[in-house]
C-alpha cells in the first residue's frame, strides 16, 4: 500500500465505512485496522467521520504559523512548506516563533499553532463588516429563539429528551458562531 512507502504529511483517516470491502476487508473492524496503517510515527494525524471536517482541519494549516521553538512540528512543517503551500493553495508560507500578527489578519488555533491570514488583499474589509453585522445579528436571533425554548418550563416539561439535548447543542453552536462573528469583526473593526 502506497502509505508504507511514501512519508505523507498529513494522514487523513476518512470515515470507516463498507465502501471498499472487496480491498479492506469485509468487516469494520478489519477496515478500522487497514485504514490505522497510514498513521506514521512523528506525522500530523487528521481523523474525521465526515470528509468535509478532514478536509476543513487540513485548510486551518494556512498562511501564517507561530508555533513554539520547542515544538517538533515547526521542523515538520518548514521541511514540508511546498506540499502545505500546495494542498492549502497559497502563494507563500511564513513559519516561525517571533511572526507579528498582520494587520487586517484572521485568527485561528490548532493545537500550539497559531495561524494568521491577511485579508487585506482578498476581501473589501467594510463590505465584510457590513456582512458579518447581518450574520450576527441573524445568529444573536436564532440564539434567543432556542434559548427561549430552553426556559420555557413548559417546553422542557413536554419534550422529549432527545429533542432538549438537541436544542442545547444547538445552543451551544450558535453561541459559539456568535463569539466566533464577534471576534471577526472585533479584529476588522480594530485594525
Amino acid at each position: 500500500d502506497a502509505t508504507n512507502v511514501c512519508q505523507p504529511l498529513i494522514s487523513v483517516i476518512t470515515r470507516i465505512d463498507y465502501d471498499h470491502t472487496d480491498k479492506l476487508g469485509s468487516s469494520l473492524k478489519e477496515i478500522a485496522r487497514e485504514k490505522s496503517g497510514i498513521i506514521k510515527p512523528g506525522k500530523i494525524v487528521i481523523s474525521s467521520s465526515q470528509y468535509v471536517e478532514a478536509y476543513k482541519e487540513i485548510k486551518k494549516i494556512d498562511l501564517y504559523l507561530n508555533i513554539a521553538p520547542d515544538n517538533n512540528l515547526l521542523k515538520l512543517i518548514k521541511d514540508n512548506t511546498y506540499y502545505i503551500e500546495s494542498l492549502v493553495k497559497i502563494e507563500s508560507l511564513n513559519i516561525g516563533t517571533n511572526i507579528t500578527k498582520p494587520p487586517y489578519s484572521a485568527t485561528g488555533i490548532l493545537e500550539g499553532i497559531e495561524i494568521f491570514i491577511p485579508l487585506k488583499d482578498i476581501i473589501n474589509i467594510p463590505e465584510e463588516i457590513t456582512r458579518l453585522e447581518k450574520k450576527l445579528l441573524k445568529v444573536k436571533k436564532e440564539l434567543d429563539i432556542v434559548c427561549r425554548k430552553l426556559n420555557n418550563q413548559d417546553f422542557l416539561s413536554k419534550a422529549p429528551v432527545e429533542v432538549i439535548e438537541k436544542e442545547e447543542e444547538k445552543a451551544d453552536e450558535l453561541k459559539d458562531i456568535k463569539e466566533r462573528l464577534e471576534n471577526h469583526l472585533k479584529t476588522l473593526n480594530s485594525e
